[in-house]
């Protein structure tokens, strides 16, 4: 009876696996915002002065957008790491 009782007992534990979820941390919401289509007001005259500050305009919102591509792709590589990997 014994034995019969440990094969049962065995049976019914050895499928019982602890599995654990892991929650990945959430990206923030300004990460998700796409780029402006427009970086820059509109030249209003063709001089120098307007050129360059469109320029400089454009610039600051191009490093602006890839440090913002850069902490998206940061935060999606930090997920990934605490997702288990799939066994392929």
């Amino acid at each position: 009876m014994l034995p019969c009782a440990l094969l049962i007992l065995s049976s019914l534990t050895g499928c019982a696996q602890r599995s654990t979820l892991v929650s990945a941390p959430p990206v923030d919401d300004r990460l998700m915002q796409e780029c402006p289509g427009q970086l820059a007001n509109p030249l209003t005259t063709g001089d120098l002065y307007d050129v360059t500050e469109r320029l400089v305009e454009v610039t600051g919102s191009a490093k602006e957008c890839a440090g913002e591509k850069k902490a998206l792709i940061n935060a999606v590589r930090a997920r990934q790491a605490l997702l288990p990997k799939s066994r392929e």
